[in-house]
Parts: C-alpha cells; structure tokens; sequence
C-alpha cells in the first residue's frame, strides 16, 4: 500500500514539472484524520482537494470543493490566503465497540465498519514567495454515519498542513 502511495505522489510531481501556472498542490495533513492532500485549481478562486486519511486502523477518502479568498486577511501580510469549503467523505474503520446513543457494547475483536460523512472546511495558509512551499492550519468538522457507530459528529478536526506547489 505504501509504495503505492509513493507511487502515486512521483506521477503526480513529474507529470507537471514542466507547468507555467501553479494549478496543483500536494501535501501532509495532521490532525485527527492524518494523511495525504491533493489541490486542484480550477481558477483563483475555487479548487477541488483531495484527503486519503488514516483514522481507527481504517482509511477515508475525503473530497472538499474551496473558495479561497485572494484579500489581505493580516495586514502586513499579502501572502496569507483565507479557504473555505464543504464536501464528504467515504471508507471504513475497524472498531471493537458499538455505540449508539450514549450506550456502548464491547466485541473481543475488532469489526470493520464502512463509514459515510459530510464535511465542513475553513483553513488560513501562508504560500512562500521564494519557494513553492505552503503551510496552514485548517478545520475540518464533520459528520458520518456507520455501521458499528450510528453516527458521530467531531467538531475539533484541526490540523496543520504542508504543501508543495506545482
């Protein structure tokens, strides 16, 4: 699987190392669903991204479509971009409690569990002038809804990113 990934992140870098316009991003992601970020730009304005997180032994594909915000949100800072978006999610999870309304039952082995959810997104992110480098803080709230949990609602997915332009 892992080298899979890695394959995936060389195709992605080489296939545009030879474009004039910054249109794509890839990237880490922290936070509590942890892993791999893709950006596509459709214009200044709005871009797609792309998260395949790790969470619960299982994995998650996360699709988010942004507006970005071109003003000066700091002063002194041109280079700060303010994002916001919504979007969802699907994948699994393997879990060894059930819950469902407070009330919690426990298995000897973990159960997989396939999972479905909405997302919200706000982030801020600074771009170097120098270097194709960007970092940000983001806030990823969600919903979902599974087999083994009924549902869950995590309002504090926040993470730190870093991303490289291309």
């Amino acid at each position: 699987m892992k080298k899979l990934l890695l394959l995936l992140i060389v195709t992605l870098l080489f296939t545009s190392a030879n474009s004039q316009n910054i249109l794509k991003e890839a990237g880490i992601r922290g936070g509590q669903t942890a892993g791999f970020t893709y950006r596509y730009y459709l214009d200044d304005y709005l871009s797609y991204e792309g998260i395949l997180s790790f969470r619960k032994s299982g994995m998650q594909f996360t699709l988010l479509r942004q507006f970005h915000e071109q003003e000066n949100i700091i002063e002194f800072g041109h280079n700060f971009q303010f994002i916001h978006g919504y979007g969802g999610h699907a994948g699994f999870f393997f879990t060894d409690r059930y819950s469902n309304f407070g009330y919690q039952s426990y298995y000897s082995q973990k159960i997989f569990s396939p999972v479905v959810g909405i997302d919200g997104y706000a982030a801020v992110e600074y771009r170097l002038e120098s270097y194709p480098i960007v970092f940000g803080i983001d806030y990823k709230p969600f919903f979902e809804l599974s087999v083994y949990q009924f549902f869950k609602l995590s309002l504090w997915d926040v993470a730190f990113t870093l991303k490289y332009r291309f």
